[in-house]
């Protein structure tokens, strides 16, 4: 009988994540690094990112819910917190990884949660956005390390839509009157090409 490598500490925290998701029936996506990870090039991250669609009021039983798998606040305003950055602060106890709950509230941030599929990584199986949504969201925050990933995600799916990229980043750019967003996108693509 062969023995399996122990889980990572992050390995872990997603399986709980994970799990705590499955039974609250919170319809959501994984984002952030672990999915950059996942669908681009694997790279260090120290934090879960999920996007969920949630209502406001349904806040304090994710809280409650959470402790039944391990999961606490960070924060003792954690609510209040949430209400103003559309942030659920949580920390799973066991492992001491920070988990961020994005609270979708945009119709951009439902679609990418209506189109994320599962996606079976190290025997898990996790809902992950479309390649091209999670270059979107990268796009807005232009940061290096989004930026790196957004390269190594276009270099993992050579069959990118890039009409739907470039159309949704443009649109995005406009409403946030930043055409470097759109500029930094072309760049990347273009590179690749």
């Amino acid at each position: 009988m062969s023995e399996t490598a122990p889980l990572t500490p992050l390995q872990v925290a997603i399986q709980a994540l994970n799990a705590l998701l499955a039974q609250a029936r919170i319809p959501h996506t994984f984002v952030g690094g672990v999915a950059a990870s996942l669908l681009g090039r694997p790279r260090f991250t120290r934090d879960v990112d999920v996007l969920v669609r949630l209502d406001e009021g349904q806040w304090p039983d994710l809280i409650q819910t959470a402790l039944q798998f391990g999961f606490k606040a960070r924060r003792a305003d954690a609510l209040a917190f949430a209400a103003r950055s559309r942030v659920l602060l949580l920390r799973h106890e066991a492992t001491g990884i920070d988990v961020d709950v994005l609270l979708a509230l945009l119709p951009i941030e439902e679609s990418f949660i209506e189109r994320s599929g599962a996606s079976v990584h190290g025997g898990l199986s996790l809902r992950l956005p479309t390649p091209e949504d999670l270059i979107i969201m990268k796009s807005v925050s232009r940061r290096p390390n989004d930026q790196a990933d957004i390269a190594s995600i276009i270099d993992a799916h050579p069959n990118l839509d890039r009409a739907f990229l470039l159309d949704s980043v443009a649109g995005i750019a406009a409403s946030m009157e930043d055409p470097a967003i759109l500029e930094d996108l072309r760049r990347a693509l273009d590179k690749r090409e």
